[in-house]
């Protein structure tokens, strides 16, 4: 029995030491009907030379070299879309590169799809084991929309220079929180956005991810194609895969401009997000698929 072919899609900015070793990962998997695609996401740096000699002699991996940063959508577009399209791969693993994967994660996957589910999640911790929370995790998507346009106002307005020193006052003076805890369940919507599988199922409807965004809000936004097809996505208790977070983004901006940025790059992909909010199915597929 030919067991389902799996793409994995790695997009590199600039960061090719941690895409080299996310790969070498993939690489060691016992899953025997693999394909690897690494996305070159206009670095400007070194990282096209290096990943081109890598991966030169490996008809395993397969490097598309973007010229320029088409941002995190567009940049895993173009692997996505090779995958699928190209070397007709069943299953497409949208993997960050700062990540390591043990073996057994695609099998754990592979067992817990069925026809309505769109993206699977597997499990993922920090480098000193600890379970990372998903992104997302919600009975209502819809809902939680609102909540992150809720919380977008109020960043804002913290974000202005007498507020912040205000609140930043204010927080210091705080007693430390306990972190929030791994979910004992998960809702019908759930997703950990560094690592995750679109299904069969997700490619019946859609041939990539909301294209309009450079950075953050992508969770959201599959999600939502998720709701309007009619499927749904879950999370998968595996061998957990390593998530470095070696903060590809702080290496572009600089760790000192890393809110800010992080705060625009967020308020204009939700605009870039709103006309999709309301679209039909339909309207995604002719719009955007």
């Amino acid at each position: 029995m030919v067991q389902p072919k799996i793409g994995t899609v790695v997009l590199n900015y600039k960061t090719y030491r941690d895409a080299l070793d996310c790969v070498a990962s993939l690489k060691a998997q016992s899953y025997p009907n693999h394909e690897i695609v690494v996305v070159e996401n206009g670095s400007g740096n070194e990282s096209a030379q290096v990943l081109k000699e890598a991966f030169a002699d490996d008809p395993q991996v397969h490097l598309i070299i973007s010229e320029e940063n088409l941002g995190f959508a567009r940049g895993n577009n173009l692997g996505i879309r090779h995958a699928h399209e190209t070397l007709g791969c069943d299953y497409v693993f949208v993997l960050n590169s700062d990540t390591i994967v043990p073996d057994g994660v695609f099998a754990a996957v592979l067992a817990a799809d069925a026809p309505d589910i769109g993206a699977i999640s597997p499990s993922v911790a920090a480098t000193d084991g600890k379970l990372q929370l998903p992104s997302e995790n919600s009975d209502d998507i819809l809902l939680q929309v609102k909540r992150r346009e809720k919380g977008l106002r109020l960043a804002r307005v913290l974000s202005l220079p007498i507020v912040r020193d205000l609140y930043r006052a204010y927080c210091a003076k705080k007693p430390p929180q306990p972190e929030p805890e791994y979910p004992e369940r998960f809702g019908k919507y759930v997703l950990q956005g560094c690592s995750y599988f679109l299904t069969p199922a997700f490619f019946r409807y859609y041939t990539q991810l909301y294209p309009k965004t450079f950075l953050y809000w992508e969770e959201i936004d599959l999600l939502l194609y998720l709701q309007k097809a009619g499927l749904h996505s879950v999370a998968v208790s595996t061998p957990p895969i390593v998530h470095k977070e070696a903060g590809s983004i702080k290496t572009a901006v600089g760790a000192a401009q890393y809110d800010r940025r992080k705060l625009q790059f967020s308020l204009d992909s939700y605009r870039a997000s709103k006309p999709m909010f309301k679209m039909s199915c339909e309207q995604i597929q002719k719009n955007y698929c």
